[in-house]
């Protein structure tokens, strides 16, 4: 078998040519146009993401348009299938909001949506304000002036004129339907099969009073008569209607004093704005409503005017809230658990139309953010945050009680097999029983769906055949069944506008899309990060697509996908949270952001910064987060004057001893200044530090893991913090407040760097031995390392004493050219190999043979993907496990040539069932017909 010349001839060194991606030149009758609404994004090592890439063809004549990855790095990119569909200004990114709505702003926004879309955008008026102004109602639905037998949802904003946050949220839900209508499966299948009713501003007169005159004007704008002004709407609706009097209008939570704030009115629905709500409700068939409020930050269910009663539906109301702060992270509970209400929109709702007409409607209120009108920066990351929450509330529409049929499933993955079957596997349960004959698979590889139904072949288990197809085919298919109560499930959801896909044959990296004049199509390209990507690591992908018809006419998109930071900042409610931002910005650390923890996974961050405030830190919950992550080995940092206090009330020293290695002692230390620790790793030289907060605690080191790092100046020098390596995991613990305090900014950037740095893991280190005289070297390295050729390889993790000059390699998709060539001698311009990656096999020239290992550092990867093409592949082992090459190849692979030790100059060409594959080494591996190699570490 000939493989290809060895790696010592000579060959030409050529300048590396960079691909111009900017938009490209138009020709006259053609118009190619790339756009990505979501071109970044940030991803856990080994996870994918999709982008949606909207190619157009906006010209007057018929085209292909050739889509082609530009992928300088290591991380897997290839396209993904997705249907056609006419062009939509909507595909356009929307601009990031610059100021809040006003009356007149939204009206028009709401009347320009129904003109442009009156397909599925219906207004109407359902009442008018004490000062004339109209409320307005708008229904989003594909048939949406017909009263279909659909689920109907409706969503309410602004009972309260100051809370301006809560007209934002559900104008944004209403723009994300409208404008993703057609192109998002998501959006369109709930224009499709819900009816969703918005009211953003039930308070006009107040909202526009409240911008215009008097920002934290609550109520409405009546005329009380005495020189008074204004109702609290959510005040004067007609009580819970259960027959307790307690929970009657103008009871708990409300005043009859017309000045206050909580005046509930002359008498129920006294006010226009609330018989609009009122005629609504009972004019339609609503199965969940959503009252948008602010602030706290939580999510509520009836009753409003007593913890000690429940509705009937409380348990469902209960887990429907509860879903609902799983997704935004807030906190769920009943209302009356935050303040007694009367007279409130959900006790209404739900307490007329379950006593008085017999149906249930679940009514919530959620309300936003930490204050009534956040900073203008943050409308768009709440609105974002609670997309996901108002698509989730029109689902659960169609299934209150939450218990239709559950279908699990694991997407069938690429393949490369063309002879099939394809088999579908899905899990499903059900607490009713499953209508026989329902379970399908729906499968298709062009336009037409194919129908199979499904077989029990085991207790919950079910299977469907999809049969073998040619190499180059796309496949998408999606799972239905339906229960005896003719409830309806599918994988996905979302489905038919949503499926699962997969491919037969080679990853598609080149994609033609056929468009007639203007015809846009979606095209998925998935990212997929290494296993052993670091912490901030980033990939630039480009997409470019090209005209066939005028080759000239092409334009790019650039995608940017980085790896989360290694570095977590937990807000546990601390007030000054700014105050670490800044000191971790001043240090030129990335990090990310969470409000609490429940909605991420501490054990994805290398260190976890844990900023308490307040009298309660540290829930059951929380403790028991923070106990997973450093039982998994996690580095972090956590400050609070009140942790050791409340750990000694609460009952939870032991925790407190075992994952803080601290001793409570007393609050109240009386000092306002520490000192550091002479010698110490983090707070040599730190001396006089200035502390805030009220009662700073004592404490000392509990166990041999931990030493104290500052003390408080005053007599006896107790311990004010401590650090702690149990060779596991580390901790360091302030007992007091440091960064919520005005101590000098230089002092704490200083300390917040070396914090960071003690806590920081040092990456792990690899030697790759050499051989014992200067000259070529046939070897690869099994960590996953990034950053230049030169810092990957410098031995800097050894003695610095193994040198090299020249690393050539092999690249099968460059036929007329394979041998890249990278040297230190020569011009950067002159390199043609741009980076090194653990899947390579290189030549490396030795220089000095030093220790004889060339070092490395960087991550271990749970395992490595690689495409091997037809042909000859240079390779790589990236693991540390030595395989027989006949189990651990694919099996496109026949073929396999090692480094001969005898002649290290010359390769030779060995059976696969000989060949043991060993950590360090460089393989020679000849396919076939192209395949993927998965190596595990």
């Amino acid at each position: 078998m000939v493989f290809p010349s060895s790696v010592i001839e000579s060959g030409n060194v050529e300048v590396h040519q960079i691909i111009d991606t900017g938009p490209g030149h138009a020709a006259e009758g053609f118009n190619v146009h790339l756009t990505c609404q979501q071109n970044v994004s940030t991803i856990k090592p080994g996870s994918s993401f999709t982008y949606h890439i909207n190619v157009s063809n906006t010209g007057p004549v018929a085209d292909t348009i050739v889509l082609t990855i530009e992928n300088p790095t290591d991380w897997q990119a290839h396209f993904n299938n997705n249907p056609a569909g006419f062009s939509s200004e909507s595909e356009e990114p929307k601009p990031r909001a610059s100021s809040y709505r006003n009356y007149s702003s939204c009206i028009a926004e709401i009347l320009a949506l129904e003109a442009a879309h009156p397909d599925i955008v219906n207004v109407t008026v359902i009442g008018t304000s004490w000062e004339g102004r109209a409320i307005p109602c708008i229904k989003v639905s594909d048939n949406v002036t017909v009263d279909e037998d659909e689920p109907e949802v409706l969503f309410m904003g602004l009972h309260h004129a100051r809370e301006w946050m809560t007209v934002e949220v559900p104008m944004f839900f209403l723009n994300h339907l409208v404008d993703n209508y057609g192109s998002d499966p998501r959006a369109t299948w709930t224009v499709k099969n819900r009816e969703t009713y918005i009211v953003p501003i039930v308070n006009p007169d107040g909202y526009v009073y409240s911008q215009e005159v008097q920002n934290m004007w609550r109520k409405n704008r009546r005329d009380n008569g005495d020189g008074t002004w204004g109702v609290d709407l959510n005040r004067n609706y007609d009580g819970a209607q259960n027959g307790d009097p307690n929970g009657d209008w103008g009871g708990a939570g409300t005043s009859h004093t017309t000045s206050d704030s909580t005046y509930c009115g002359p008498a129920p629905f006294s006010e226009p704005e609330t018989q609009a709500i009122r005629d609504l409700v009972l004019a339609r068939d609503f199965q969940l409503t959503i009252s948008y409020h602010s602030y706290g930050r939580e999510v509520y269910w009836p009753w409003g005017y007593d913890t000690g009663v429940q509705t009937p539906h409380h348990s469902v109301q209960e887990a429907i809230s509860t879903d609902i702060a799983a997704i935004n992270g807030y906190t769920a509970m009943q209302s009356a658990v935050a303040y007694p209400t009367t007279g409130d929109t959900d006790d209404w709702v739900y307490g007329h139309n379950w006593y008085n007409l017999g149906r249930f409607i679940s009514a919530h209120t959620i309300e936003l953010d930490g204050s009534f009108q956040p900073p203008v920066s943050q409308i768009d990351a709440t609105c974002m945050l609670n997309l996901d929450v108002n698509y989730h509330v029109t689902d659960t529409a169609g299934n209150l009680y939450q218990d239709s049929p559950v279908i699990t499933h694991v997407p069938y993955q690429d393949t490369y097999d063309v002879i099939g079957p394809y088999t579908i596997s899905a899990n499903i349960t059900t607490p009713h029983g499953l209508i026989p004959g329902s379970t399908k698979l729906y499968w298709r590889n062009s336009s037409t769906w194919n129908e199979v139904p499904m077989v029990n072949v085991a207790a919950d288990t079910w299977e469907a055949d999809i049969p073998g197809q040619p190499s180059g085919t796309w496949i998408s298919y999606y799972i239905e069944t339906e229960d005896v109560n003719n409830q309806t499930s599918s994988s996905p959801m979302y489905t038919p506008y949503a499926t699962h896909d997969f491919r037969v044959g080679a990853p598609a990296l080149e994609y033609p899309v056929d468009l007639e004049p203007n015809e846009w199509r979606m095209v998925n390209l998935v990212v997929e990060a290494p296993y052993g990507a670091q912490h901030n690591e980033k990939a630039v992908i480009d997409v470019i697509g090209r005209s066939v018809v005028e080759p000239t006419d092409y334009d790019s998109v650039e995608t940017v996908t980085s790896i989360i930071p290694a570095i977590l900042l937990v807000n546990d409610l601390n007030s000054v949270i700014q105050n670490y931002k800044t000191a971790l910005d001043n240090n030129g650390y990335s990090y990310a952001e969470s409000l609490g923890a429940s909605l991420v996974d501490l054990n994805d961050y290398d260190v976890v910064i844990w900023a308490t405030d307040g009298p309660n830190p540290l829930d059951s919950s929380e403790r028991t987060f923070i106990g997973d992550y450093l039982d998994n080995g996690g580095s972090l940092y956590i400050n609070g004057e009140d942790i050791g206090a409340a750990a000694s009330s609460g009952g939870w020293l032991n925790w407190y001893r075992t994952y803080l290695h601290a001793n409570y002692l007393q609050d109240d230390s009386n000092s306002n200044f520490i000192n550091g620790i002479p010698g110490d790793a983090i707070s040599d030289g730190l001396a006089g530090l200035m502390i805030t907060g009220l009662y700073p605690s004592e404490i000392t080191p509990f166990d041999g893991f931990a030493s104290t790092i500052f003390t408080y100046i005053k007599i006896g020098n107790p311990t004010a913090a401590i650090k702690a390596d149990t060779g596991a995991h580390r901790v360091v613990y302030l007992a007091c407040e440091y960064f919520e305090g005005s101590d000098i900014q230089s002092n704490k950037d200083l300390l917040m760097y070396r914090i960071i740095e003690w806590l920081t893991p040092e990456l792990p280190a690899y030697d790759v031995p050499v051989l014992p005289i200067p000259g070529w070297n046939f070897i690869s390295f099994p960590i996953r390392a990034i950053g230049s050729i030169e810092d990957i390889l410098d031995d800097s993790a050894g003695d610095g004493t193994t040198t090299w000059d020249v690393i050539r390699w092999f690249d099968p998709e460059d036929p007329m050219d394979p041998w890249k060539t990278y040297t230190t001698f020569m011009p950067p311009e002159l390199h043609d190999l741009d980076a090194v990656y653990n899947t390579m096999g290189l030549w490396v020239h030795i220089t000095e043979v030093g220790d004889g290992n060339l070092t490395l550092s960087g991550l271990q990867p749970t395992s490595t993907v690689m495409y091997l093409s037809a042909g000859w592949n240079l390779v790589g082992y990236p693991s540390v496990t030595s395989r027989i090459a006949l189990s651990t190849l694919p099996s496109g692979a026949d073929s396999i040539a090692v480094f001969d030790a005898v002649d290290p100059y010359q390769i030779s060409d060995e059976a696969l069932g000989s060949v043991v594959m060993e950590p360090g080494n460089a393989y020679w591996v000849h396919c076939t017909y192209d395949d993927i190699w998965i190596v595990d570490w």
